[in-house]
């Protein structure tokens, strides 16, 4: 639903900011000077989530949202979606792949890099389905699994189904849980800035926890692999 926000309404993250590299400073001036230059005309809408709280998190549009805060603008038109940080950081993942400044091959691997991460949440259960999710090829998302065969052991795969589409096998669970380990205890750490004393002592504690439970899971994996050696 496209309608008008308060720019001071949306809420901005970088961690859904889709640029490895930020905002490109000569794409913003130029979108600036637009607007000084055409004070009755807008750029197109940009991407935001409401999660029900009057918390709107900004999914695409940066670029958009700096040039009207530049151009002294009060009010920015919205492409309105239901949903919340989550949602937010999942529309991200295929942020500029059709419209705006083109993605660099670094951004396409964030965003893979990303989706691999969350995808037990996002029932991302396939090279293909990881594609479609960052509007990829199915090749660059095969290139960038095989890139992190060198930092740690390859998730393995099996062909089923019809066409011969790849699927993660039964092996992989315990790596799964590991990286959602991982992504829990990055969400950790960013809630913990701006808390009180008592909260963050309590979300120091949790963080212990999680890295006890990501070692003995290392060390179950670890295990695993030896026992394992090939995928039945």
């Amino acid at each position: 639903m496209e309608q008008s926000l308060l720019l001071r309404a949306i809420t901005l993250d970088e961690r859904l900011q889709p640029r490895v590299q930020g905002l490109n400073k000569e794409v913003s001036t130029n979108y600036s000077e637009y607007l000084q230059e055409h004070p009755k005309r807008d750029l197109p809408p940009v991407s935001v989530f409401d999660d029900g709280s009057q918390t709107y998190w900004l999914a695409d549009g940066y670029h958009r949202h700096a040039a009207y805060v530049a151009a002294g603008r009060d009010v920015i038109p919205v492409e309105l979606h239901e949903g919340g940080w989550g949602d937010a950081l999942r529309y991200s993942m295929a942020a500029n792949a059709t419209h705006g400044l083109q993605r660099t091959n670094a951004d396409k691997r964030r965003a893979v890099s990303i989706a691999w991460e969350r995808r037990e949440e996002w029932g991302l259960q396939s090279d293909r389905a990881i594609a479609r999710a960052c509007r990829v090829s199915n090749t660059f998302v095969g290139n960038w699994l095989k890139e992190q065969e060198d930092v740690t052991p390859a998730p393995r795969r099996k062909q089923t189904g019809r066409g011969g589409r790849s699927v993660w096998s039964s092996s992989t669970a315990l790596t799964m849980l590991g990286d959602g380990l991982d992504a829990a205890a990055r969400e950790l750490k960013a809630i913990a800035v701006g808390v009180n004393l008592a909260q963050r002592k309590r979300l120091q504690q949790l963080e212990g926890r999680l890295e006890k439970l990501k070692n003995d899971f290392a060390r179950q994996l670890r295990k695993e692999l030896k026992q394992r050696p090939t995928e039945e």
